[in-house]
């Protein structure tokens, strides 16, 4: 022996604080990225539901206005006149319009029935005030006008999940009025 200590191995490798460094950052980018994906996936799905809401009072809106879906004449969507003053018969206009819409968009179960529009799982559908024109006073009552006079603002609101829009149409008679 020539009194040299015999040489180690090499030292290569990391530390204990080495590693928990390494792990602390890669943890956090992870966390980052999961959080960005959850923000953008929560984010399409509420976008996907105001859509489909959208979608639903364009649809509502033209099924109260016309008269006529079909385009054969038939009405569908018949004028619906205040018969009784006061709020009512607001309440009572408001219930029938309702029936009506519910009658058009609801599934017959004939899968050859195509005239109907299907409301989507969880969509609910209401009608919340009509109120009459007053020609005199030239403005929209709260109340149903008795005699009617042609013309009603329809107010209703739809619902799916958590989301809530609110829309409005008016509907005229289509003939002479009183």
């Amino acid at each position: 022996m020539d009194g040299r200590a015999p040489r180690g191995r090499g030292q290569a490798g990391y530390t204990l604080a080495e590693v928990i460094v390494a792990v602390f950052l890669i943890s956090t980018v992870f966390l980052g990225v999961a959080g960005a994906v959850f923000t953008v996936t929560k984010g399409s799905a509420t976008n996907e539901r105001i859509q489909s809401i959208d979608t639903a009072l364009a649809t509502y809106s033209r099924i109260l206005r016309d008269t006529d879906l079909k385009g054969d004449g038939t009405p569908v969507m018949p004028y619906r006149p205040c018969t009784s003053g006061g709020t009512g018969g607001s309440d009572a206009v408001a219930a029938q319009y309702e029936a009506d819409v519910l009658a058009v968009t609801t599934d017959s179960g004939n899968p050859g029935d195509s005239d109907k529009w299907r409301i989507p799982d969880g969509m609910t559908f209401e009608v919340t005030e009509v109120h009459s024109w007053d020609p005199v006073a030239k403005n929209w009552t709260t109340n149903c006008a008795v005699p009617d006079k042609g013309a009603q603002r329809i107010r209703y609101k739809v619902v799916l999940g958590v989301s809530e829009r609110h829309g409005e149409t008016v509907k005229r008679y289509p003939g002479p009025t009183a």
